[in-house]
């Protein structure tokens, strides 16, 4: 795990979780739920675990979204 203030992280986990849910409702809630808590934990890991290992790669054809601009994670318009 990452340091850091617990409360906070805390926090930051369940904003996390919030995000990944109303991006669920807003798209009709067509991925099945099995998808969006293995999105969730692939996220997790990514954000909150330390080590190469525990940041898996990414399934082929799955994008990372910024939840903020709504462009994949890595791409120049993302950056701004």
């Amino acid at each position: 795990m990452i340091e850091g203030e617990p409360l906070l992280l805390a926090r930051s986990l369940v904003a996390i979780q919030q995000v990944h849910l109303a991006r669920w409702v807003e798209t009709g809630m067509d991925m099945p739920a099995a998808e969006v808590a293995a999105r969730l934990r692939r996220t997790f890991r990514a954000m909150f675990c330390r080590g190469a290992s525990d940041r898996p790669s990414h399934p082929a054809g799955e994008t990372m979204m910024s939840p903020l601009s709504r462009e994949p994670v890595g791409s120049d318009r993302s950056r701004s």
